[in-house]
């Protein structure tokens, strides 16, 4: 087609009419001053290839290259066709398009379609005056309008953008359809100085029912900028109804996009909105997706001033769904921006509003979805100063409506798996007199907002870096935010669900100072009627390089809550476990800071919070503070592994049920200097507040670290602090559990200047009517290491705590302290605490038992106490037992006491106090402390005390004051006190004020120069009815026991005493005696007093350890004579009866027996027994030889006694024809053994080797009734006789003391009988029972001449046996085979089992 000259195409575009007869349509109007290519009409009218190239002198203000209008046809289409511009002076241009394309029908059965593809316009100018629109290609349809590869290319120095509104702006295409699509179009705009009330820029804007924008493209560049709004967008999707009238379907869709943007300063009046992809979809039906966009923007310098801020709001991908007309409320909404990609570089940014979000999705319906997932966002910024308003956001995601609450039914909200990655270079400043001013910056937010609403942020990642942090508004990170559920109350959701799981959040930072920093990997937040959260397994990594100053600081692994404002939630569960967070600080002064590995808050009706498995590690260099009070908690560093909150937030409505758990929790820090600064270290947290309310706090595990200095410092260390019930104790059930926690510690370098150091290992308070607190097997480590101390500094160490109105039990806790030769501190320490309030229970109870302290190498100005155990009851009762206090090389300047009790029935048994060699104590030792005077008085006298078995052990230790087992105040009251057992043990030289309140001394004479307690202060004291053990290594050593110092005026006295000299199997021992210890030569009492004068000599009870293994030796030697007479003859019989002539058998034997005999002895072994046997018609005839090899032990000193024996022996058998028949055997050999044993209270040990001779003989008389033709009766008599011979030997011990061990004789009879028979030819069993009684048997032993006591074989037993016999080749062969099990009762339980071996020559 030939092109007409450019004033006649504009005159004929003037004054032409359509085939049709119709009008142009309005934004086809044409005048003089537009000029257009070529236009075409028609059926289905095509334009392309059309070039229009103007200049100067041919533009007058609008041009388009191609124009196609048709009315009421099937299709319009315009192709490749281009607009060119160069010009080179200022003028001024309004509407300008490669390509226009109108395919228009009011007939609306008629489908009609609108195309235009690769359409360009290029602009080249100096200085242009816009207005209007520039597009590559418009195009518009009542039905299907699509748009392909058209572009808009502008090259200008200076643009002046006149007009403003959605009819202007500069677009690649510009798509209007019922469904409209622009793919592959794209602006490029390289502009020196742009200037604008309003400039928008879009590679693609679409609007229709269904509108879809793809794989568009905008690159703009702008020198200087001076537009006050800007609006880019790579595509940009509008799906809406065609009226409000027509709530249809709609779908929106702007994906893989692109938008690339460099700007050089960006001034104050500025406001800046670029979208990579941007779909908005209104409608009931809407659906509206934004994915796989990117974004690319560079500014040299955002400049804002005093009195304005720019604003730019920066997306990859924004996608929304709602109804355009708000009310009627969507029925369904759709919106997705997920895998868009955001990248932003930025030098100085100041005073303004920002906003960079890689992915947006907002869903508005009755029933709502958002997603935006995958999503990417890095970006860098040089200077971030004074800027009020700073968000990033890698993913951000809503669904619902707040604004209309109750229409919303369901609203699902995702923003997962979204990174942003960050770097800031100095941060400083705040704009004066705004307040609410923020930096917020997350990789995955989610809000959903329905009656039931599901939210997920999970799998985010965010990194940041950041140089500087100064007087900066307040700042926060999050990896994974989720929020489900209204938090207005008048609007509560029926159920939602929140989860922020798997998120990682890595911080690095350069200074903070004068700022409020906030930073989280998981927040997961749940508001409903049935609410849960998660906020599981994320990781927050931090660290400050250099320092942070003047600051509040806030770390959280994850955190969870499920609530309501107004705590009236039915249920509710959060939980934020599996967490962990990382972190270091170099410098760290004036400033507070917080720390949460995991923390979970349910609030409701029925509440659980679970904070269970989170990790946290710490280090800082130095911690310090200008307040020099030491204990101002306002500068602070709490840190917490697990926090658990169940609780109702409305004091008229509390939880029905509250269960909160913080157990399995690691936390770990390590300081190098701490100063003036106040610490708080928790592993595990857990508090139910509830009319049933249940807490747990267990296997917690802290380990903290000073390693140069610290001073002026409150340290508060927790390894697992568990409450439940309610402050007023007006709860029904309370039960808190803070047990199996571990707390490790060590401080090295110099402490001074009052600092003070308090740890629990486990802590429990349970307070209601019905209240249970258990504190159990909680350990406190602590190690000391200084190298300077002025003995300032304060402690409260507690392995554990546990505080009830009902039952409160604290066992098994372990508080070690260990130190060097410095270590001078004060405080007071306690294995384990346990308080009863007062109430009204007349049934509560205070338990502690097996608690420890262990102290080593430090000097303590202080008490010491392994359990403290309290019931403020009238009637209550506690109970301390082997609660244990182990003190060596120390000095205490105090009080130690192994259990202190307070109520009016008490029962202490087993509490021990040790002092180890090098121990001094400047105060009293007492085993048991016990006061029930005032309780006893209230409760009208009806009071108790049981106190048994408790001791006090030193061993060369000094104590300066009383030395007392039990200690008892029960005021002027009747009390009922009853004691056994308690014990004071003595060993090295003691010395001691005085002693007193015991049953018991025992004493060990180790040195004959030294005694072994000294009684340095003056005081009279009378001991009744006690006993004395004094142990030495020989009775006959001679040595002073107990003296008094010179000029002391000590004086103690002991009434009807008996006194014991013991060695380790003998001891003198004299009954009755009276005698008093006082200063003053022959005053003291020594192993040669007159008391001992009338003193009896006795075996001593470990003696009785020489007669059971002697008893051991005689009944392994004698298993043997009834194994020759169970099996060996019946082998031999069996093996001569083979063939004729000389037949071999074998027999072997494995036993395990137990004797009933003073403690019990147990032998075990084997027996091998070898022969020939010959059979003479009735008379049968073998010689054997045998061993055994065997163990024998008593639980008398654990002794141990390896046995072995080797012998000959002749056997006969001779059967009567009647079926009766007698048999006898005869064994002699040597029997050998080894004795071991450890003397534990002795301190000493014994071995012998002993071999002597041994004969057996037994003698059976029995007879055998055939049944039938398979099977036989055999009934039997048998008598056995054993022998064996004495020894004497010497015991090895420390006395150097001789035993003689008797021979030993026994007798035995035996009734039984067994039936055996045959399956087949080869195959042959038996089975049988029998009656045993042993006669005589006693073993008997003499040590230096005192007999010790028997252990006897004397007694009964039942014995069973089953035993089958194989001939292996059918019965032929010359091989036999034969087991049998044996199984005994009474006198002698165990078992034996033998194999038998025959071969027939």
């Amino acid at each position: 087609m030939n092109k007409p000259s450019l004033i006649a195409a504009a005159v004929a575009a003037v004054l032409t009419t359509f085939s049709h007869g119709s009008a142009a349509a309005p934004w086809t109007q044409t005048s003089l001053d537009k000029v257009i290519g070529e236009q075409a009409s028609g059926e289905e009218p095509v334009l392309q290839d059309v070039a229009l190239n103007l200049d100067q002198g041919q533009i007058r203000s609008g041009a388009s290259a191609a124009a196609v209008m048709v009315d009421g046809t099937r299709s319009a289409s315009a192709i490749r066709n281009s607009l060119t511009l160069a010009l080179s002076e200022d003028c001024s241009l309004a509407e300008l398009a490669a390509a226009e394309v109108f395919a228009r029908s009011e007939v609306q059965t008629v489908q009609t379609s609108a195309q235009a593809s690769d359409n360009i316009l290029s602009v080249q100018a100096k200085n242009v005056t816009a207005s209007g629109r520039w597009t590559g290609a418009s195009v518009e349809s009542s039905s299907n309008a699509l748009a392909q590869g058209n572009g808009l290319n502008v090259t200008v120095e200076t643009l002046d953008v006149l007009s403003w509104g959605e009819s202007t702006g500069f677009y690649g295409s510009v798509v209007d359809g019922s469904t409209g699509t622009a793919s592959g179009s794209w602006v490029t705009m390289s502009v020196g100085t742009a200037e604008a009330r309003e400039m928008q820029v879009a590679g693609a804007q679409v609007t229709g029912v269904s509108a879809e924008a793809l794989n568009n493209k905008v690159t703009v560049g702008f020198d200087e900028y001076e537009v006050e709004e800007l609006r880019l967008y790579g595509g940009r999707a509008t799906a809406q109804p065609t009226s409000d009238t027509e709530q249809k379907a709609t779908q929106a869709i702007a994906s893989n996009n692109e938008v690339t943007g460099v700007f050089g300063t960006v001034g104050a009046d500025s406001e800046i909105q670029v979208y990579g992809g941007g779909a908005r979809a209104y409608g009931q039906d809407a659906v509206s997706v934004a994915d796989g966009n990117s974004t690319r923007i560079e500014i040299v310098e955002i400049a804002g001033s005093s009195s304005q801020n720019p604003f730019l709001s920066i997306h990859a991908g924004e996608s929304n769904a709602e109804n355009e007309y708000g009310d009627p409320m969507p029925q369904s909404s759709q919106a997705s921006a997920s895998s868009n990609v955001l990248t932003g570089y930025f030098g100085s940014v100041s005073g303004s509003d920002f906003d960079l979000t890689a992915g947006c999705a907002k869903a508005d319906g009755l029933d709502a979805v958002s997603v935006a997932d995958s999503n990417r966002l890095t970006f860098e910024v040089t200077t971030l100063s004074s800027n009020p308003y700073f968000t990033v956001t890698g993913g951000n995601s809503a669904a619902g409506s707040t604004s209309s609450a109750s229409q919303v039914q369901s609203a699902q909200a995702s923003a997962s798996g979204n990174e942003v990655s960050g770097l800031l270079g100095s941060v400083n400043g705040r704009v004066s007199g705004m307040t609410g001013q923020y930096i917020r910056m997350v990789a995955g937010n989610a809000e959903a907002y329905g009656q039931d609403a599901v939210s997920v942020a999970d799998s985010n990642r965010f990194t940041i870096e950041i140089s500087s942090l100064a007087s900066a508004p307040t700042t926060t990170v999050i990896g994974g935010t989720a929020l489900a559920g209204y938090t207005d109350d008048d609007f509560l959701s029926l159920s939602a669900q929140a989860s922020a799981a798997g998120n990682v959040v890595t911080g690095n930072f350069g200074s903070i100072s004068d700022s409020d920093l906030a930073m989280a990997a998981g927040n997961a937040r749940a508001y409903g009627q049935d609410a849960v959260s998660f906020a599981e397994g994320n990781h927050l990594t931090f660290e400050t390089a250099t320092s942070v100053s003047n600051s509040t600081l806030e770390f959280y692994g994850g955190f969870s809550a499920a609530e309501s404002a107004s705590g009236d939630l039915q249920s509710a569960q959060a939980s934020a476990s599996g967490n962990k967070v990382s972190g270091r600080f170099e410098s760290v002064s004036d400033s507070t800071i917080s720390m949460f590995a995991g923390s979970a808050a349910a609030n409701g009706q029925n509440v659980v919070s679970l904070a269970d498995g989170n990790q946290l590690d710490l280090e800082i260099s130095s911690l310090s503070s200008s307040d020099d009070s030491g204990d101002d908690s306002s500068d602070g560093f709490s840190v917490i592994g697990g926090n658990s909150v169940a609780d109702s937030l409305s004091v008229a409505l509390p939880s029905v049920s509250a269960q909160a758990s913080a157990s399995g929790n690691e936390v770990s820090g390590r300081f190098e200097s701490v100063s003036d600064s106040f610490i708080s270290m928790i592993a595990g947290s857990a508090a139910a507040y509830g009319q049933k309310a249940v807490s747990s706090a267990d296997g917690n595990r802290l380990t903290f670290e000073i390693a140069t200095s610290v001073s002026n410092s409150t340290l508060d260390i927790q390894g697992g602090l568990a409450m439940a019930g309610g402050a007023s104790g007006d709860s029904q059930s309370a039960q808190a559990s803070a047990s199996g926690n571990l707390v490790t510690g060590s401080i090295s370098g110099s402490v001074g200047q009052s600092s003070s150091l308090g740890i629990y290992g486990g802590r429990a308070t349970a307070v209601a009517q019905d209240s249970t607190a258990v504190a159990d097997n909680n350990q406190v480590q602590l190690t000391l290491t200084l190298e300077e101390t002025d003995g300032s500094m304060q402690l409260l160490l507690l392995g554990a705590s546990a505080r009830a109105l009902t039952t409160a039990v604290a066992d098994g806790n372990l508080l070690r302290v260990s130190g060097g030769a410095d270590t001078a501190i004060k405080g007071t320490l306690y294995g384990a605490q346990v308080e009863i309030e007062r109430s009204d229970s007349n049934s509560a109870q205070a338990n502690a038992s097996g608690n420890r302290v262990e102290v080593s190498g430090i000097d303590l100005t202080g008490s010491i106490t392994g359990a403290l155990v309290e019931n403020r009851n009238s009637s209550g009762s506690v109970n301390a037992e082997g609660n244990v206090v182990v003190i060596s090389s120390s000095t205490i300047k105090g009080d130690v006491t192994g259990a202190n009790l307070q109520g009016s029935h008490i029962n202490a048994s087993g509490n021990t106090v040790i002092l180890g060699e090098g121990t001094v104590v400047n105060g009293n030792v007492t085993a048991v402390v016990s006061a029930n005077a005032e309780l006893a008085r209230s409760s009208g006298g009806e009071s108790a005390g049981t106190y048994i078995d408790n001791r006090v052990v030193m061993n060369n230790a000094t104590v300066s004051g009383a030395v007392s087992v039990v200690s008892s105040n029960s005021g002027s009251s009747q009390v009922d006190i009853q004691t056994a057992g308690n014990t004071l043990v003595l060993a090295g030289h003691n010395e001691a004020g005085w002693i007193e309140g015991f049953d018991r001394l025992d004493m060990t004479l180790s040195s004959k120069d030294e005694s072994v307690l000294t009684l340095t202060e003056r005081h009279e004291s009378s001991v009744d009815g006690a006993s004395i053990v004094i142990r030495v290594n020989d009775v006959n050593d001679q040595g002073t026991l107990i003296e008094v110092a010179q000029d002391s005026g000590s004086k103690l006295t002991f009434n009807d005493t008996s006194v014991e000299l013991r060695g380790t199997f003998i001891k003198k021992v004299a009954q009755n005696v009276n005698f008093t210890v006082e200063s003053g030569e022959d005053n003291a009492l020594t192993t040669d007093s007159d008391v001992l004068a009338s003193a009896k000599v006795q075996a001593t009870e470990s003696a009785s350890s020489l007669s059971e293994s002697l008893l051991g030796t005689v009944a392994f030697v004698r298993q043997g004579a009834e194994f020759v007479a169970d099996d060996g003859l019946a082998a031999m019989e069996y093996a001569a009866r083979s063939k004729q002539g000389l037949n071999a058998f074998a027999v072997m034997q494995g036993s395990s027996m137990h004797y009933d005999a003073l403690s019990g002895v147990d032998v075990s072994g084997f027996t091998l027994l070898a022969g020939a046997a010959v059979q003479q018609s009735n008379l049968t005839f073998a010689s054997f030889i045998e061993s055994g090899w065997g163990n024998s032990e008593g639980d008398i000193a654990k002794n141990s006694t390896d046995l072995s024996y080797f012998g000959v022996g002749l056997a006969a058998r001779y059967r009567f024809e009647s079926g009766f028949y007698g048999e006898g055997a005869v064994r002699v050999g040597r029997a050998s053994s080894d004795f071991a044993a450890s003397f534990v209270e002795e301190g000493d040990r014994a071995r012998y080797e002993s071999d002597v001779f041994y004969a057996t003989m037994h003698m059976t008389a029995g007879y055998e009734l055939p049944l039938n033709d398979f099977v036989t009766a055999d009934m039997y008599a048998r008598y056995t006789f054993s022998f064996l011979d004495n020894d004497s030997v010497d015991l090895n011990d420390a006395a150097q003391s001789r035993a003689e061990l008797d021979s030993v004789v026994s007798h035995a009879l035996r009734i039984g009988a067994r039936v055996k028979g045959g399956f087949t030819d080869a195959v042959n069993w038996k089975a049988g029972i029998a009656y045993e009684h042993m006669f005589d048997g006693a073993a008997g032993v003499t040590v230096d001449g005192v007999s010790i006591t028997e252990a006897e074989m004397d007694g009964g037993s039942v014995i069973g046996e089953l035993g089958v016999s194989v001939k292996p080749g059918s019965g032929t062969g010359p091989w036999t085979l034969q087991f049998a099990l044996k199984g005994y009762l009474g006198e002698r339980e165990g078992v034996s089992g033998n194999g038998m071996l025959v071969y027939s020559f």
